[in-house]
This record gives C-alpha cells, sequence and structure tokens, in this order.
C-alpha cells in the first residue's frame, strides 16, 4: 500500500469505512464524510495510530476569521459543495469560480493554506495541486470549516510556531 503522509492508505481506507459506512468494491456505499465526523474519530480512536491534539469549528460566513485561522493554524480543512463546474475550472487551470446553474456533484474536502485580501481569493491543495478559488465561489458552496491541532503542530512544552501556548488558549477557549 501506498503512504499517505505518514500514515498509511489502508489506515485511512479503514478509518474512510469507520466513519463513512464504505464498503470496498461497493461503489454505492461510498458516500463520503462530515469533516466534524472524521476529526471526531481522528482524535478519539487515531488513524493509524495517529491522533490529533483538538480541532474547531471555524465559522464559514466570516472570512476575517478564516483568514486568522489560516494565520494561527497554518490552514483550514473545508467541506464544500462541488458543482461540475468547478471540475471543468480545474482542468482548465482557471481558479474555481461560481458558475450560475452548475450542478453540484457531491461534497469535497480540501486544505487551504493561504489566502489574497486583495484578489479576494483563497488557495488550496487538491488532487495534488494547488488551486485558487475567489471569495464568491466560497460563499456560495463553502458549509464546513476546521482548524486541526496536530502533535507535530506544538513541540513538546505546547508553544505553536508563532509562540502561542495553546493550552492557555485551550483554557481561554
Amino acid at each position: 500500500f501506498e503512504e499517505v503522509g505518514f500514515v498509511r492508505f489502508d489506515d485511512v481506507l479503514s478509518a474512510y469505512e469507520a466513519v463513512g459506512g464504505y464498503v470496498p468494491g461497493q461503489p454505492s456505499t461510498d458516500n463520503g464524510a462530515y469533516i466534524q465526523d472524521v476529526l471526531a474519530y481522528w482524535h478519539a480512536t487515531g488513524v493509524g495510530g495517529d491522533h490529533i491534539v483538538a480541532y474547531a469549528s471555524v465559522d464559514v460566513a466570516n472570512l476575517d476569521e478564516v483568514h486568522e485561522a489560516i494565520d494561527m493554524f497554518g490552514c483550514v480543512d473545508i467541506g464544500f459543495n462541488f458543482p461540475a463546474s468547478a471540475m471543468d475550472q480545474f482542468n482548465a487551470g482557471q481558479p474555481w469560480d461560481v458558475v450560475v446553474g452548475a450542478q453540484i456533484e457531491g461534497g469535497h474536502c480540501v486544505n487551504v493554506g493561504a489566502y489574497d485580501s486583495d484578489a479576494k481569493t483563497l488557495t488550496c491543495v487538491t488532487w495534488g495541486r494547488t488551486q485558487v478559488m475567489t471569495e464568491a465561489f466560497w460563499h456560495q458552496y463553502v458549509d464546513e470549516a476546521w482548524v486541526i491541532i496536530t502533535h507535530d503542530w506544538v513541540n513538546a512544552t505546547g508553544i505553536d510556531p508563532l509562540g502561542i501556548d495553546l493550552y492557555q488558549l485551550g483554557q481561554d477557549f
């Protein structure tokens, strides 16, 4: 099996089976999963022996909060309704933008790690490359966003790369 980051592919598949009810070889069971359910599983059960420290929802309607979450935690994971037009835009190397009348193909999850306030865009990683999306696309299709704190993000004393004491942040939260 291939490895995904530091977690083996078969471990990710097992987690997807547990959370989403997927049964390999039965396409009708491939219905995806809500990010919150995946994060709860990853926190409590672990994926490939790896657990996350914590996770928290980000208000998708508040782009200032989204930008701040990216600044503080490096990225946000988002879930959104994926319009067919986005696949065409991706294949053409174009930013994801709203296309009137586009049909929703299903859900998609990506990691957003950058934004440009002047250009009114955000940048994610999907299908092995970066993809820009407009703020209009974000507001139209994104319905969940999460910060995830991993053990790799904090040092042994609980301090993140910006010098924030995540234990104190948790107490304040």
